[in-house]
């Protein structure tokens, strides 16, 4: 819609960004009556949606992983009361491990959250282990049993599988420790996630010798179930076992057939690749389109607007917001032939269905197509590489190289590597010009390369300059010197300030230059009219652009 002016909100280290967001978010709104008629203030990127998502994320976690143990506990042991346990003892230990995250100055990030739902499984399982040894001590257990005789079995079954379980949670913690060594933008990564998991479950194995020896004796209570007169545990020992006296009448074929089944899934292993972290889907997207150094100004602007026309006709996008040049601020060294536009996508929910051709699509009558309909969509929404590859395709221009990434993944791979894009290459050499040619050479190999959609050196040399050389003889039989010739083209090139108006306390220099048709093109530059120091006819010639 053309140029505006953008700010951008950076937050204090240490502070929580949610609590940053709102209170600006505040103040935005006590502003919006005094602005001026046709003035608005527009979020053009807002992280917040991401907090609450990565929040809720754990909370629905939490709730599944506490909704599904007390379900298979229903299940297999047909005792309630039981399934209670780890729904008391899970939230508890999440809400207490946020204590010493506190004091730790830990803060709720996408990676600490992660280490918190990693840490659910290990202690769920832990749980159920208990509960089950639980029952099969009591359920052998003659009727008619004392409060006394009761405790001392539950005492015994966790005699039993109490250094099992301590071990198995060992082991779990201890295959993060390696995760504490990391350093650089690594270790601050990740040293979060292992902090929370590590903290989860010792808060974890504390409640299991306070608080959870007190719930089983309280909840562990009534009609317990064997196996031979549980129906769920009759059906699949039915199926199960004679499977299992297969393979130890077998045992070697049975290793066999492990073997075979660990051998063939190498190969998927071998294709699947690897990465520094699992990506995480913002929600939005940061489109950087590069081209060679040496685009002036305007012209970037003009490439900037078309460029954002194009990407809000998409009806998946909310906003777009683009960015020329360097914001008045050290964290962004953008180069001007480097354009960013952050784009906001709808909710993926209200993202329109597009046509998804099928196997049946080009010769199946519509009637067979409506009944092969509900097993194989021919419509549906497009994921977010769809949508990524659909607009690289629609923005696709001569001298222009995409780059499509995410916000916050921007940021890391920028701190991380000092390149911008997910996969870069850095080059080392003696001199600036085995660099350049070098960087010539592999992009146009990378470029050819399966799985690279775009490829691009960024030039250390060149760019566009126009040599201006005075002609000594020429200034000097009109009275001329070569400063006089420098002052007219800084002048009509650069611009003069003539003068600074006042605004409050602002200061804001007028400066005067050439329209462009006089300064566009060395033509026009050699044609520019030299004044001379005496009355007479202005001489041309005063300088040779080259």
């Amino acid at each position: 819609r053309g140029e505006v002016a953008g700010g951008i909100v950076i937050a204090r280290h240490g502070e929580n960004a949610r609590e940053v967001i709102r209170r600006v978010e505040e103040r935005m709104a006590a502003l919006r009556p005094s602005l001026p008629p046709g003035v608005q203030l527009i979020t053009t990127y807002d992280r917040s949606a991401l907090i609450d998502r990565s929040i809720g994320t754990l909370r629905h976690a939490l709730i599944e992983e506490a909704v599904v143990v007390a379900l298979v506990i229903v299940l297999f042991l047909l005792h309630l009361r039981s399934a209670l346990l780890p729904v008391l003892t899970m939230p508890l230990a999440v809400l207490l491990s946020f204590i010493p995250f506190y004091y730790a100055g830990l803060p709720a990030t996408i990676m600490s959250l992660g280490g918190i739902a990693i840490a659910l499984g290990a202690t769920v399982d832990a749980e159920i282990v208990m509960i089950e040894a639980c029952h099969k001590k009591l359920e052998g257990a003659p009727a008619g049993l004392t409060e006394e005789q009761r405790r001392a079995l539950l005492a015994e079954a966790a005699r039993e599988v109490t250094p099992a379980i301590f071990f198995s949670l060992l082991i779990v913690a201890a295959a993060f420790l390696p995760v504490f060594g990391l350093e650089g933008q690594a270790g601050r990564m990740f040293r979060p996630l292992a902090m929370t998991k590590t903290g989860v479950m010792l808060v974890a194995a504390v409640l299991s010798v306070t608080l959870a020896p007190a719930l089983r004796d309280m909840l562990l209570r009534g009609e317990t179930y064997p196996e031979h007169r549980h129906p769920v545990s009759r059906v699949i020992r039915s199926v199960y076992e004679p499977f299992v006296y297969v393979a130890l009448r077998k045992p070697l074929t049975t290793v066999l057939i492990g073997l075979l089944a660990v051998l063939s899934a190498i190969p998927p292993a071998l294709r699947l690749g690897s990465e520094f972290m699992p990506e995480l889907d913002e929600g939005d997207l940061l489109y950087m389109p590069t081209t060679l150094p040496g685009i002036s100004i305007e012209e970037a602007k003009r490439q900037l607007q078309l460029q954002d026309a194009v990407v809000r006709t998409f009806p998946e996008v909310l906003s777009v917001h683009g960015k020329a040049g360097r914001a008045e601020t050290p964290t962004d060294p953008a180069p001007l032939s480097m354009l960013e536009t952050v784009i906001r996508l709808q909710p993926a929910a209200s993202w329109p269905e597009h046509p998804r051709p099928r196997w049946y699509s080009s010769w199946a009558p519509d009637l067979v197509q409506r009944a092969l309909r509900p097993l194989w969509p021919d419509r549906g929404r497009r994921t977010r590489a769809e949508l990524v590859t659909a607009l690289d395709a629609a923005l696709a221009s001569p001298g222009w190289k995409n780059a499509w990434t995410m916000p916050i993944r921007n940021r890391i791979d920028m701190l991380a590597t000092g390149i911008r894009t997910p996969v870069g290459l850095k080059i080392f050499a003696r001199t600036p010009d085995e660099i350049d040619r070098a960087g010539e050479a592999l992009e146009s190999l990378l470029a050819r390369q399966p799985g690279v959609r775009h490829a691009l050196y960024e030039r250390t040399l060149g760019g566009y300059t126009i040599d201006v050389t005075p002609r000594p003889g020429a200034l000097a039989r009109h009275g001329l010197r070569v400063d006089d010739l420098n002052a007219l083209v800084t002048g009509a090139i650069g611009g003069t300030t003539v003068t600074t108006a006042l605004d409050g306390r602002a200061r804001y220099p007028v400066t005067v230059r050439y329209l462009q048709d006089f300064r566009g093109t060395p033509d026009a530059l050699r044609a520019l009219p030299v004044p001379l120091p005496s009355p007479g006819e202005p001489a041309r010639g005063g300088g040779e652009p080259g």
